[in-house]
């Protein structure tokens, strides 16, 4: 994860990191929704509107040191960047696109309904449930 004070800083440091992990075709996976526009599908379906990160996995060459008989590999890593002011999003407790937020919309609108079936707990408490799912924050069920 890295943490950058802006846009330009994000659009610098993917530069250092393409360059510095072999050029494009190591980066995969890429979601940025740090411009408002990117692939929002992509994301954790419950993940609020308001959260902003350049995200992609990176293929990294390794050889292990202990073994220098043995052939080097490539194995993936997730590389997160955000704003500094994306980042506080998410770990302020309150905001919609808060980790806190996204767990708590993750448990009431998709577990609650196959965990507490509406056939046993009657309709009221599960209804209960989602309405406080769907308080916790845009996002949910896209």
């Amino acid at each position: 994860m890295f943490i950058v004070e802006d846009l330009l800083e994000v659009e610098h440091l993917k530069e250092v990191l393409v360059d510095l992990f072999g050029g494009p075709f190591r980066i995969k996976n890429v979601t940025d929704t740090l411009s408002g526009t990117g692939p929002r599908h992509e994301l954790n379906p419950y993940t609020g509107s308001g959260y902003r990160v350049f995200k992609c996995e990176l293929d990294v060459l390794f050889r292990p040191p202990n073994a220098p008989d043995s052939p080097p590999y490539f194995f993936p890593v997730e590389v997160q960047i955000y704003t500094l002011e994306s980042y506080l999003r998410t770990i302020h407790t309150e905001h919609y696109a808060s980790h806190q937020a996204l767990k708590k919309r993750q448990f009431l609108l998709g577990l609650v309904p196959y965990i507490c079936p509406v056939g046993i707990y009657g309709e009221a408490p599960v209804r209960l449930c989602m309405e406080e799912g769907a308080r916790a924050g845009a996002g949910g069920m896209r």
